[in-house]
């Protein structure tokens, strides 16, 4: 009777502490269609102090199945560096953007949305295209297209970076 309780007890505190994530945007590139996919892990509502964000690659040239990054891969291109957290917003940057912070807030509605620089216009940020040359042992960026959703008039606006 007592472990039931206890088990009782257990479930009902687990259950208050409740765990999902927010999709942010993702990383498309030239080469295929897999994607890099940015998530915020939200705790009770709240963005999730001690683990915020989760990337990870969507592999939809195969079957759709996820897969870790791997650690070259973090630290050298979709990895991303906390700034600052609280539980209503996030600043980090991309390991390989790191002049362009992405600042997580919620809107009105109560959704988190990726807010970035479009043309000089605030944007809920929804896709990071890089187009690539082939050729050496890596391939080259040869253009990123930063894609989203101006915060004020909801047009879908884009812009083109060109890496130095």
């Amino acid at each position: 009777m007592r472990a039931f309780i206890l088990a009782g007890l257990l479930y009902s505190t687990a259950s208050l502490c409740e765990s999902t994530v927010a999709p942010l945007f993702v990383i498309q590139r030239s080469l295929n269609r897999n994607e890099v996919v940015y998530d915020l892990r939200l705790k009770d509502s709240k963005i999730d102090l001690e683990l915020p964000l989760d990337d990870y690659w969507r592999m939809w040239a195969k079957t759709g199945q996820r897969e870790e990054l791997t650690g070259f891969e973090r630290t050298r291109a979709y990895g991303y560096e906390i700034r600052s957290a609280g539980p209503e917003t996030l600043t980090f940057v991309l390991v390989s953007l790191r002049s362009h912070p992405i600042e997580v807030k919620r809107k009105v509605t109560g959704e988190f949305v990726a807010v970035f620089p479009i043309l000089k216009r605030l944007a809920q940020l929804t896709t990071v295209f890089i187009q690539l040359k082939s050729g050496g042992i890596l391939p080259r960026i040869d253009w990123i297209e930063v894609r989203g959703r101006d915060l004020e008039t909801q047009e879908f606006i884009y812009e083109r970076l060109i890496p130095r």
